[in-house]
Formats: C-alpha cells, sequence, structure tokens
C-alpha cells in the first residue's frame, strides 16, 4: 500500500536497493514537518503495523519541536530501506539510544542541535552503510 507515503515525516521510493542508492532522485521529496508538534516518533506508526512502511527510504522530524528523551520504535527495525533519520534541531535529551545503532541501512543520521548527553556507543560500528553522523551542539563524550 502507498498508504504510509502519505504520512506526515516520511519519503518513500520504489522498493529497490536501487533506489534508495540514488539519494536525491526525483523519487523522494521532502514533507513538512508542522504536525508533529509536541508529538513522540512512535505516534507516526500504525498500531497494526502496515505492510507498506518498508518502504520508506527517509524519516526527517528537523525542528519539529520534538522534546524529552529520544525513543526509536521497534518498527524501524522493520524499515529495511531506510537509508536517512534526521530529529536534528530539536529539545531531545539524554543518550542516544542504543536500538538506534541496530539500523543497519542507514546512511545519514542527523542529531546535531539537540541536548544529548552520554557517549557515542562502539555499536556505532554496526552501521556499515554510514556516511553522515551529525552530532554537534551537543554534551556528548569521548573520543
Amino acid at each position: 500500500s502507498d498508504q504510509e507515503c502519505e504520512w506526515d515525516y516520511t519519503e518513500c521510493s520504489v522498493c529497490s536497493k536501487e533506489n534508495v542508492d540514488a539519494i536525491g532522485s526525483s523519487s523522494t521529496q521532502a514533507l513538512d514537518t508542522e504536525g508533529l508538534r509536541h508529538r513522540s516518533l512512535d505516534n507516526i506508526f500504525s498500531p497494526s503495523g502496515s505492510e507498506g512502511t518498508q518502504c520508506i527510504s527517509s524519516l526527517i522530524f528537523d525542528s519539529a519541536d520534538m522534546a524529552g528523551p529520544l525513543v526509536i520504535p521497534d518498527e524501524l527495525s522493520q524499515l529495511e530501506y531506510l537509508y536517512k533519520f534526521d530529529v536534528a534541531d530539536n529539545d531531545l535529551t539524554g543518550n542516544i539510544p542504543d536500538n538506534l545503532y541496530n539500523l543497519s541501512t542507514l546512511r545519514h543520521i542527523y542529531l546535531e542541535k539537540n541536548d544529548f548527553t552520554g557517549i557515542v556507543n562502539t555499536m556505532i560500528g554496526n552501521l556499515n552503510e554510514l556516511k553522515v553522523f551529525s552530532i554537534f551542539e551537543n554534551t556528548l563524550t569521548g573520543s
């Protein structure tokens, strides 16, 4: 179903590795984040877990007034074409959730301009496809 492609904060492309490889192609477009104000990330998924969610290639929540700890829903691990995760410029706090590092298809992660603390887990090494990991303007430690 293409219904999931109509959800706010998602981008979809034809389900194929080739389309995901063509980042920035005309088959995807950014969607408005206005409706997410003061909602949590897990609210974008239907409770029944629709089949079409596997085709989502980007989740973009930058400047969406999200606040508090970042909770990564288990359903994200089912998105086999997810290459971009963007929660930049919000008021997210606490540690970067460990299960973010299990999303092995991610190529671009934008966490900058939040209030994340703690360390970047060594599990980041699980992200073999990762090209961009933007974490500036947080209070993270480690080397």
